[in-house]
């Protein structure tokens, strides 16, 4: 991690994913919880792949439905108000990979992130593993500062990869 304290700019991040997934039998399995979490993003920016995290989000279920062994769902993800503190500045932990592209924490605002060519990935953590994806696309991702929301287009969330890890 960079060393010394750096100033990041205020910056938060909402968007809404589109999971139709086939649950499969499974038995009861302790620690297995029906939560998600948002563990980062992947913006191409400019021709480099600029990842993202934040240390406070939230995840909500805004839709659901069931189709037997199907299920679909609609997340709302909204980064800086977490379930136990808010931050609206991005996680120092790309830092040194930033500065490897010769950016700093001050240049991943969301007027830089809003002018992405694509968004390559979306990263999930999920609690259960009993569960095969079948279908995965994001709504819309849009972008604030403390004047301004920037909306990314279409073009650019239409073709996101998906990674889900298990839930520590």
């Amino acid at each position: 991690m960079t060393k010394g304290k750096r100033t990041r700019p205020w910056v938060q991040l909402a968007a809404v994913l589109y999971l139709k997934m086939q649950e499969r039998p499974a038995d009861p399995s302790e620690g297995q919880a029906d939560v998600f979490s948002i563990d980062g993003f992947h913006f191409l920016v400019n021709g480099k792949s600029i990842p993202i995290d934040f240390n406070a989000y939230a995840v909500t279920v805004i839709e659901e439905s069931r189709d037997g062994c199907l299920r679909t769902l609609l997340l709302q993800c909204v980064s800086g108000d977490g379930p136990y503190f808010s931050e609206y500045q991005t996680s120092e932990v790309y830092d040194d990979l930033w500065a490897e592209d010769g950016l700093s924490p001050e240049d991943i605002t969301a007027e830089f992130l809003s002018r992405a060519d694509c968004v390559e990935e979306v990263s999930l953590a999920y609690g259960k593993d009993n569960y095969d994806i079948c279908e995965f696309a994001i709504r819309e991702i849009k972008l604030y500062d403390r004047q301004k929301e920037y909306v990314l287009p279409e073009s650019a969330i239409q073709h996101t990869k998906l990674r889900i890890n298990p839930m520590c």
